[in-house]
């Protein structure tokens, strides 16, 4: 009894613990969600207070009439989109290579990939900016997608789910005449669905969250995502939240809306890869 009861007290710590932290989490969207429906009047109100005494939509009539905010969101889908299919076919492609062929120097090339997580993007700003200049890329989408087409963690994830199909079904299809791109197209790509679906839904999440790299090569107003365009609604001495607010949650929506419809598939992908390798 006396180990139940410590099981039982050590498993209410962690629930109480993660709970405060989901709160932590959550507060600022539904700050966001409560001031999004505000008026002028009560966004600047002291003390604050959570829910809208006179509710309304004027925010988000004003996001639609200060900003193309249409265009926006076309650029981020598109930008998204694009990063999200490279990414998923470079990849699984480098990931049935690390997992599946036998070449020299690969688990070194692999702990160096995996060492690239430690670094900050924030590191190779400089020396990107000035080869997508190079390139004459500057201030275009591609400069916004072509940095993002390849990444070590999606390297990682797809190896730790490629590495456990049989070796054995692999050769079959060797033996019967099947080329390696033959092999990954038709025998890899149909067994990790789950672990597509689940990078899929990680990359387009964060390339739709992309503001940093934007900031810097963007600088046509009709070429700006849904990030930058917020930025309209701050200037040197005021900050118009109502507003803001409003663009960031129709900023928010989509991904929300597809994270809540795949979070189970997700997490049930990213638990498997712990689990392999």
């Amino acid at each position: 009894m006396g180990r139940f009861y410590q099981n039982y007290f050590n498993l209410t710590v962690i629930y109480v613990i993660l709970t405060l932290g989901a709160i932590t989490m959550i507060f600022p969207f539904l700050w966001m969600i409560s001031t999004a429906f505000k008026p002028p009047s009560e966004v600047e109100a002291y003390p604050p207070y959570w829910i809208p005494k006179a509710p309304t939509i004027a925010n988000f009539t004003e996001v639609l009439n200060r900003a193309p905010i249409h265009i926006y969101l076309l650029n981020t889908v598109l930008v998204s989109t694009c990063v999200t299919l490279l990414i998923l076919f470079f990849c699984s492609l480098s990931g049935y290579v690390f997992a599946k062929l036998e070449l020299p120097g690969k688990n070194i090339l692999f702990l160096l990939i995996l060492g690239k997580l430690m670094v900050p993007f924030q590191v190779t700003v400089i020396p990107l900016y000035l080869l997508i200049n190079k390139l004459g890329l500057g201030d275009s989408l591609i400069a916004l997608i072509l940095p993002f087409m390849i990444g070590a963690f999606g390297i990682f994830f797809m190896r730790q789910f490629i590495i456990s199909i049989p070796d054995e079904l692999i050769d079959a299809a060797r033996i019967d005449g099947c080329g390696e791109f033959g092999i990954y197209w038709r025998i890899i790509l149909p067994s990790i669905r789950s672990a597509l679906l689940t990078l899929a839904i990680i990359t387009f999440m964060d390339s739709w969250g992309q503001y940093f790299w934007p900031l810097i090569v963007i600088r046509s107003p009709n070429k700006m995502t849904i990030e930058l365009g917020l930025a309209f609604f701050t200037n040197q001495y005021f900050t118009d939240y109502g507003p803001m607010m409003a663009g960031a949650f129709i900023s928010l929506l989509p991904v929300i809306l597809v994270f809540i419809a795949l979070q189970n598939r997700m997490i049930e992908s990213i638990t498997h890869t712990g689990l392999k390798g």
